[in-house]
């Protein structure tokens, strides 16, 4: 298999070659770099991700690097490169201008018996592949396809969920969050499929084991508790408190909301100066009281509720905000005495939620 200096990338229209580095006089070096240029005709405009990819070099190699083959990710972010017929390097772009380094992210072998042929990136984007990364080793799962026509990164995301890593896959036309197990020991299959009531794409928070679900459109919040057999959320829709500054130097009180993986929230809103925006940086948790109070005005079984909160106790790993013991407390007798105030609680009920609670106490 022949080594090229130049690759057609028929997904993007565009030329990728390996030729020499100028210096600021205009004269080679002695490095080599990766260049994107667009064809003649291309239709791509200035916001089009390729469009930062064509200003400057990206990586430095040595003189006598060779490649058999490159191609550019479906989001222009990664370069695949080919080697020889046994391995592929996939690099990330170059952020800037000023910095042209890029970073090896990995390094895939073939197994023994098999040849690569060439790369391809699925342009199609209805296959979504997870790797599992442990230290320095990579592990290529199992695929999964989906039946949308054209997949984007927005429908995708990925959730650890009461130790499990899932896969979810937003389907907008189906109103449904299909939640796939990833691990390199078993197949990625899907396990749960949640019905989800925004028409509109949604985003997704990982919040004390609970899934959350935002949509812009409608400015709420719907939450999934995974350990409940349910497949609809714990609650109806809530909406989403973004607290900001109330000072004269804000223009309007519109606050845009974008979220960040896995429970983070970033408000910004614009100030009286025309180049400033007050930003302010929020962690997403939990109202357990107002949770509480929701779910024994919409008659919720007491006993799906106390099992709900008592699972908030205490912090979680991988980030996760874990609830406060006090607060999960007060919340769980408050829902106590309401419902016994309110005669609506029987009493078979009453007596499992009490054994429930002194077995938890008991080994806690």
């Amino acid at each position: 298999m022949g080594t090229a200096s130049w690759w057609h990338d028929e997904a993007h229209d565009c030329v990728i070659s390996l030729r020499p580095i100028l210096d600021a006089e205009g004269s080679s070096t002695d490095k080599l770099g990766l260049f994107v240029d667009m064809l003649p005709g291309a239709s791509h405009g200035s916001a089009s991700p390729i469009a930062a990819t064509t200003h400057s070099s990206h990586g430095s190699f040595s003189h006598d690097a060779s490649f058999v083959d490159v191609k550019l990710s479906i989001d222009c972010q990664f370069f695949a490169v080919q080697r020889n017929d046994i391995e592929v390097d996939v690099w990330a772009t170059a952020t800037s201008d000023d910095d042209a380094s890029i970073a090896l992210r990995y390094s895939v072998m073939c197994k023994r018996t098999s040849r690569l042929l060439g790369l391809y990136w699925n342009a199609k984007a209805t296959e979504l592949r997870p790797f599992f990364v442990d230290g320095g080793n990579l592990a290529k799962i199992s695929k999964v396809v989906v039946s949308a026509p054209l997949l984007t990164t927005a429908q995708v995301g990925l959730a650890y969920l009461y130790s499990t890593l899932y896969l979810v896959y937003s389907s907008p036309s189906n109103q449904q969050l299909l939640l796939y197990r990833v691990h390199p020991s078993v197949d990625t299959v899907c396990v749960r499929a949640l019905r989800v009531g925004f028409p509109d794409p949604v985003v997704l928070s990982v919040v004390d084991n609970l899934l959350v679900v935002h949509s812009a459109t409608y400015g709420v919040s719907s939450f999934y508790d995974v350990a409940l057999a349910d497949a609809d959320p714990f609650l109806h829709p809530l909406p989403l408190h973004m607290p900001m500054s109330t000072n004269n130097t804000t223009t309007c009180d519109k606050v845009e909301t974008a979220f960040m993986s896995p429970q983070f929230a970033l408000a910004s809103r614009p100030t009286n100066d025309d180049d400033m925006t007050s930003v302010h940086f929020h962690a997403i948790r939990l109202n357990l009281h107002a949770i509480a109070a929701c779910a024994t005005a919409s008659a919720r079984p007491m006993l799906s509720v106390a099992r709900f909160l008592l699972r908030r106790r205490g912090g979680t790993a991988h980030g996760d905000v874990g609830g406060d013991d006090k607060d999960v407390k007060e919340a769980l007798f408050a829902s106590f005495r309401t419902r016994l105030h309110e005669g609506r609680w029987p009493e078979a009920d009453f007596r499992t939620c009490v054994h429930m609670l002194h077995h938890h106490e008991a080994t806690d």
